[in-house]
């Protein structure tokens, strides 16, 4: 795997992302978005396997950004949760059927039934968030280890150590956005070779010590 110009002794090595660490981000500072595919192009650009994370990855990404409020799910998302549509009406049920079409599968379901499951849990979550007034870490959920946050939403820090929404965890990210919840926790995807100093004490990663 590419070092970016330090070996694992070097200082700068342990700043390095642990996968799926836990951080804490404000959601109204998520405001630019970057998808799966273009965070690929970056990373096979710079010398890493395409499906990459848990790394520190120089290169351009502002071209490849759009803004968290124009992505179609978070649209989606409000039109459930703030107008009261229902899920079919809100398009998200038939979107999930055309790719278990395409590809068999989408985020665990294979069928119109888990489909109906899932959104189901969904609306539970949103109402346990609303009750809450937070998320719960995946600990508490009995999943991960203690720096660990297996289902939080993916988040990449850019150059200027800012969040950047990685496209996976749209519906948590719409609850945060929609019951306005002061902070959350997520789980780091890639970070800026130029942030790597800066990012864990910022977003307060859980292996801070």
């Amino acid at each position: 795997m590419r070092n970016c110009g330090f070996e694992p002794g070097d200082r700068l090595s342990c700043e390095w992302p642990k996968k799926d660490e836990r951080i804490w981000v404000r959601p109204d500072e998520l405001k630019l978005a970057i998808r799966r595919p273009d965070l690929s192009r970056i990373l096979a650009a710079n010398g890493f396997i395409s499906k990459a994370l848990s790394v520190a990855c120089p290169g351009k990404w502002s071209q490849f950004m759009q803004p968290v409020a124009s992505l179609p799910r978070i649209k989606m998302c409000e039109d459930r949760w703030v107008s009261g549509k229902s899920w079919e009406e809100c398009g998200l049920v038939q979107h999930v059927e055309k790719v278990i079409l395409e590809t068999g599968s989408h985020d665990g379901c294979s069928s119109l039934e888990d489909v109906t499951r899932r959104y189901a849990r969904l609306d539970k979550v949103f109402d346990e968030v609303k009750s809450m007034g937070r998320f719960k870490i995946s600990t508490e959920l009995g999943l991960g280890d203690e720096i660990e946050e297996c289902l939080g939403v993916l988040v990449h820090v850019d150059h200027e150590n800012r969040p950047v929404f990685g496209c996976s965890g749209f519906h948590r990210l719409a609850i945060a956005r929609i019951l306005r919840i002061n902070e959350i926790p997520a789980r780091i995807g890639v970070v800026h070779l130029d942030a790597l100093p800066f990012w864990r004490k910022r977003f307060k990663a859980a292996s801070l010590k």
